[in-house]
Formats: C-alpha cells, structure tokens, sequence
C-alpha cells in the first residue's frame, strides 16, 4: 500500500505542475491574443490590449473560453482587413471552432495558442521562430502532446494562409506559377475601428457573403492554398495541407528523436549529458526534416521559398535555442522527478527502518534476557540510531529538502536499512553460535566436573547445525532457554558441592583458607550468571585440587601406614586390655570398628580426584576422632579402676600408682590437645598426633593392664588374709613362702596386710616378713 505521504506527494506536485502549465498557457493565450488582436487589427490598441488581458486570465481557468473568444475576436478582423470570401471566412471559422472544441486538455490550448503566436510571428522579421515554435512547445507538454501539435500546426495554417493569400503580388496567376510558401507576410493593415464604427464589420461580412469581384479575386488566391467548392481559373493545389503536412512530419521527427534518445539514456548510452542535447537534437533534426521536405518538394509543389543562409542559420539558431529551453524545463522537471521520488523513497523507506529497528530493539532485548552475556551492544546502538535518525526526519523537513539533502538522506536510509538487515542477521547469527557454543560449554563443563568427581547429569546433545538455520529465532531462544535451565540446576549443583568443599577445607585441612572465586561464583548465581557461575567454580576446583595435592603428598602412604599402626595396636593392645578389664562387649565394638565398612580403618585407594583427595582428608579426621576418643575412653577405663583401687587399700598405701605418671600425662596432652585444635585440624598436625596417639594408646593399653592386675590383686586379697592370720597364729610370723602366691605377690600382700593392720603388725622389707608390732 502506498504511504499517505507518498500520494500526498504526488498530488502536491501533480497540482503544481498543473498550476504551473496552467500559468504558461494563460501567458500564451494572452500573447496570443494580443499579437493577434494588434497585428490583425479591429479594436483599438487599446481595447485590444485590455482584452488580450482578460483573456489570459479567463484562460487559467478554462482555456478553452479563452481559446473561442480570441477566435470570436479574430474571425471579424480578417474579414475586416482582408474582406474575406464567404468560403473562406466559413471555412476558417469552421476550423478554429473545431479545433478549439476539440481541445482536450491544457496541453491542446498551449498548442493552439503556439500556433497562433507562430501565425503573427510571420509578419515580423522573426518569422523564422515560427516552424520551431510550432514544434516545441506541444513537444514540452506532458499531456496531449500530439493533440497539442495538430491543433498548433491546424492554427497555425489557418491564421497563417490568408495573410499569406493577402500579400501574394503576382501579377497573373497561372496553372505553372511558383506561389509563395513560407515568407514574412507585407501587407497593408486598415486602421482599427473605435467602438462607434463597429457596424463597419458588418457590411464587410456582407460584401463577403455577397461575393463581389475583390472576393473572387481573392478566393483564387486561397483556392491555390486550400481548396474551396467553387469554380475558379486556377485549380486547387492545397499547399496549405502541404504546409501542415511538413510541420506534422517535423513534429513526428522531433517526437521520433527525444523517443531515441531517451531510450538510448535509459540503457545509460551517450552519458549524463544527453539531457541538455536530447531537446536540443529533437528541435534541429525537426527543423532540418522540414527545410529538406521544403526544398525537395518545391518543384513537385510549384511553390518558392525564399530562405538565404542568414535565415537558415537563424532558423537551425532558434530550434537549437528554444531546444536549450526545453533543455532548461526538462532538467527543471527532472529535478522535481528526483526529488519526488528521493522523498517517496524516504517515506517509503521510514517505516521499514522503523519496523526494522524495533525488531532488532525486540530481538537485542529478547536475546539479553535469554543469555545476559551475549554481546549485542552493537546491535542496540544501531536500533538506536536508527531510531534517532527517524526523529530528524519529518514530513515537513523532507519537503525543504533540496534534492542533494535528499540524496544524502536516501543513501543514509539505504544504508541503515542494510545495516539493519546485516544485524538483524547478525543477531540470528550470534544466538544461533551462542546455543552451539553453549552445548559446547555445558557438556564440556559436565566433563570437567566428572574429573573431579562431581556428576551433574547427562551430556546435551543439542541441534545441528542445518536444523538451527532452518529454525526462526525465537524456536532458538526457546531451546537456548531449555539449555539454560540445565545450565542454572548443574549450576546450583556445583556451587553448592563447592561450599561444602570450601568449609571441609577450612575445617579439614586450612583454617585460614577462603576461596574469593567461590563467592565471585556464588555472585553470579545470585545474577542468573549461571555459566560464569560454572567457570568459576571449575576453575576453582582445579585450584583446590592442586592444593590438596600438594597438601597430601605422601598422605596415603603415611594413611595406609597408620591405619596398619592402629590395626595393631587394637588387635595387640587395646583390645587384649579390654578383655582383661572385663569388658568382652566394649572389646568387641573395638574390633568390630576395625572391620566395619564405613568406619575408619577400611580405605581403598581411589583414582586421586578431588572427592578422593577430599574423602583422604576425612579419613584422617576419622582416625583422629577415633584415637582421641579410644584415649579418652582408656582414660576413664583407668581412672575408674583407679578408683577402684583406691577403695581397696589403706590410706597412704603406695600400691605403684606414681610409677605411671608419664603415660597419665601423656594422655592429658593428648586430649587436651585434641580439645584445643578442633581434632587437630591441620592435615600434618593431625597425622603427627595421630602417630602419638597411637603410642598413648598402646601405653594407656598397658597401663589399663597393669591397673587391671592391681585390681584383681586386691580382690584376691581377702583370700590371702585369711591364709596370713592362720600363718601368724601358728607361727607368730609370716613369710613370702608360706603363702600359696609368687613371691612378689606375697610380698605385697603381706604389706598390704601390715598397711591395713599398722598398730598390730609391721612388715620388714629386708627380710620380707610379718610379724607381730612389740609394744
């Protein structure tokens, strides 16, 4: 549909033009008049004047009013100063009545009024100007220009054959004698009537109707030039018609030259100044047309023309001058052609760039939202300036514009319109290799994270090229969302896995660590920025894994180590000492523990990835616990039967218990140790400890033994009482032998009697007996 600015255009120039054809033919019809009403005199010049004026102003309404009183006005003044025949004065009122009746539009009133201007152009000096006019001006009219040329060249012999009837001078006029054709008219004019002698006019009509001999004479005359009905000495030989027939054929050959020639410009031969020569060449192949068919024909015709090279060289110099003319309108007009077009290629232009650009803006925002991180700034700017230029340009300030302004303007719109549509490719282009690369991304994201031990689903297997280039771009955003989401849960996924890593790290293996790249991470998943999000906790695990590499160098081999350490000193110490504590129970957890699949002492050597890493720290903290806890376990195994020991003896009985300070210290350091470190939180501390650990443990072993053994030492004691006061009765002493114990348990026994009976008896060390105190 053609934009209302487009006809509005159009129409605007269309009235102008008519306006301005209009104006042109009112000057003409008023020039026409007034060379008419003063060369052929009636009225006076006065009257004449004042009427050529009216009538030029009647025509810029309706020439063709204007057209059929000038001739209204002309009919009586030839017949005035001519005393036109009957035939003649019907013939020529018949024609100049047809011909302004059947004027089809303003271009057919220019015409008739250029052929009028031609016809008295023939009483001057001048008159070589009237074949050329005759041709060029129906040849500049953009309407009617054929119909515009007969009625020109129809005035033209009508008004100009009896003044050439009217100065023929031969003295007799016979069937051979050569006739004037085309000449300067002389003759004698009358004076003009003033208003009151009107009626003169009609007894000339009169003496024309009534045939009179001056009529016939000059009926003979006419009859040479166009034939009338009537019987005359000489027969008719139409050299009017001749006439007209030449000025037709110059015209058909000016109209043949500007058809070439501007089909020879269309197809871009002879260059940008066929233009100037197109008119130009039309008026001088016209004009040579007509002076070759007058010079040929002259002899067929019996007629003479009287042209010296002055006037033919003014001739060929007035086509080529009214050619240049035409040459002037025609650029004027082109350059009108071009601006109309240039503004309605800019209307026309408009809303596609509109449209356009707020696809693109549409696009550009879709796209962002879909993939924040895709790079379309340039796109957005280009929509913007587009937007921009679109401001500028308003219907009024492109109808100021003059053509090199519209020029420049068209050239920009047709480059913004190109720019749009690359970048409205581009976009396609850019979010079609962002969904690619993006696949790329996610499944070689989803690979790097299996190395490291964290899977987060299946690999994508995305659209192939082919299929992605067949798709609109909102069906790839579409998929470039469904990518997205999986993106945002593996997202989630590891930045989570990766808190978890940072506090095991902080906790396990580095109190001081604090990863910046994990909390950039968690940033950007707070933003959507999920795929920055990935590469920054990947890039971080790289760097942990290296850390923890570094950090547990040799740790599986001294984890290995101490898990066979402890092995043994469960099997050898631990649990043996807590079978002879009584505890079968507690003896069984223990050697459970060692077995049992997820506790501390079953490992396998993994892959080294970072889980495995990772897992190997955890081990370490598990043994750790667990030694601390078997140590504090042993502790309070000890300190109870301690107690229980010390229930059992007198005060102040040394039953050994200071002989074992070491191992009672050394466990002390190492619970409070483990107490005051978080469970020996640094790797390398926690794996030294666990070396000490173990030989507490070993120690606190024997110790429980020994405490075990001094338990069970006074348990049997009562027994032993019994034996040592039936000894002493019989015997009045007692010694080691006479106990049923080894020596060194009889001993004790017979100190511990002493220690609990010290008013009665005494134990000499010396000779390790009992006796009685002698008071």
């Amino acid at each position: 549909m053609e934009l209302k600015e487009v006809k509005d255009l159009q129409v605007k120039e269309q009235a102008f033009r008519l306006t301005a054809l209009n104006g042109l033919t009112s000057a003409f019809i008023f020039l026409a008049s007034l060379m008419l009403l003063l060369q052929v005199p009636l009225l006076p010049p006065q009257v004449s004047a004042i009427s050529a004026i009216v009538l030029g102003i009647v025509a810029f309404k309706t020439p063709r009013l204007a057209l059929g009183l000038m001739f209204l006005l002309a009919v009586p003044a030839y017949t005035y100063q001519f005393g036109l025949p009957f035939e003649v004065l019907f013939g020529m009122s018949s024609v100049l009545l047809v011909t302004t009746v059947a004027t089809g539009g303003t271009g057919s009133a220019l015409g008739i009024a250029t052929g009028a201007i031609a016809a008295m152009l023939m009483f001057t000096p001048f008159f070589v100007l009237a074949v050329p006019l005759v041709v060029a001006v129906p040849l500049l009219t953009e309407r009617g220009g054929k119909i515009g040329s007969m009625g020109a060249v129809v005035t033209f012999i009508t008004l100009y054959v009896p003044l050439l009837v009217s100065s023929i001078t031969v003295p007799s006029l016979n069937r051979d004698a050569f006739v004037p054709l085309l000449q300067q008219v002389s003759t004698v004019m009358k004076l003009p009537l003033t208003l009151v002698d009107l009626n003169t006019v009609v007894s000339v009509v009169n003496d024309s109707i009534s045939r009179g001999a001056a009529a016939d004479s000059l009926l003979d005359k006419t009859n040479i030039y166009i034939t009338v009905f009537r019987t005359t000495d000489l027969p008719g030989r139409l050299l009017g018609v001749v006439l007209g027939g030449f000025l037709l054929a110059s015209s058909v050959v000016a109209f043949g030259s500007v058809a070439l020639l501007r089909w020879l410009e269309h197809r871009e031969v002879g260059g940008k100044n066929l233009l100037w020569i197109t008119p130009a060449a039309a008026m001088v192949a016209a004009s040579l047309a007509f002076l070759v068919l007058l010079g040929i024909l002259g002899e067929s015709f019996k007629y003479q023309v009287v042209l010296d090279g002055g006037a033919v060289f003014a001739f060929l110099a007035s086509a080529i001058t009214l050619g240049e003319v035409g040459s002037l309108i025609e650029y004027w007009l082109r350059q009108r052609d071009i601006a109309i077009k240039l503004r309605g290629t800019v209307f026309h232009a408009e809303p596609i760039i509109m449209e356009k650009s707020v696809i693109l803006r549409q696009r550009v925002k879709n796209a962002t939202e879909v993939s924040p991180a895709l790079s379309l700034y340039g796109e957005e700017a280009l929509a913007q300036e587009a937007e921009q230029e679109l401001s500028f340009t308003s219907t009024a300030t492109v109808e100021e514009m003059d053509t090199e302004g519209l020029d420049q303007k068209v050239t920009l719109f047709q480059d913004l319109e190109a720019r749009l549509d690359a970048s409205l490719h581009e976009t396609f282009r850019k979010t079609r290799l962002n969904y690619e690369d993006g696949v790329q991304r996610y499944n070689e994201s989803l690979r790097i994270a299996s190395e490291y031990g964290y899977s987060l689903g299946g690999p994508v297997e995305g659209l192939s090229h082919a299929v992605l280039d067949s798709m609109s771009f909102e069906d790839i955003l579409k998929e470039q969302a469904v990518l997205n989401a999986l993106y945002l849960k593996a997202s989630e996924s590891i930045v989570h896995s990766a808190d978890e890593l940072e506090q095991t790290l902080h906790s396990e293996v580095d109190r001081e660590f604090k990863s910046v790249s994990l909390e950039i991470a968690r940033n950007y998943l707070s933003q959507w920025k999920h795929i920055e999000a990935m590469d920054a906790v990947l890039g971080e695990l790289s760097n942990i894994d290296r850390l923890l590499e570094k950090r547990a160098a040799g740790l599986e081999a001294r984890l290995v180590s101490t898990i066979e350490d402890m092995t043994e000193v469960f099997q050898l110490s631990l649990v043996p000492a807590i079978e002879v504590s009584g505890d079968p129970a507690g003896a069984k957890q223990y050697v459970n523990l060692l077995t049992s699949p997820g506790g501390p002492f079953v490992y396998r050597s993994e892959k080294k990835r970072l889980p495995d890493l990772l897992s190997m720290v955890k081990k370490t903290r598990d043994i750790g616990d667990t030694a601390a806890s078997v140590v504090s376990d042993l502790s309070h195994r000890i300190a109870a039967i301690e107690k229980e020991i010390e229930s059992k003896v007198p005060e102040g009985y040394d039953w050994g218990k200071d002989s074992n300070t070491k191992v009672e210290k050394d466990i002390g350091h190492t619970l409070s140790s483990y107490r005051e470190t978080g469970g020996w939180a640094d790797v390398d501390t926690r794996m030294s400890n666990i070396g000490e650990a173990i030989a507490v443990i070993r120690d606190a072993s024997a110790l429980l033994k020994q405490r075990v053994t001094t338990r069970e030492f006074l348990i049997n004691y009562a027994n032993v009482e019994y034996l040592a006061e039936d000894v002493l009765q019989r015997n009045g002493v007692v010694v080691e032998a006479d106990l049923p114990v080894l020596p060194a348990f009889a001993r004790q026994y017979l100190r511990l009697y002493a220690g609990k009976h010290p008013r009665e008896f005494v134990f000499e060390t010396d000779a390790s007996r009992l006796r009685p105190r002698q008071s």
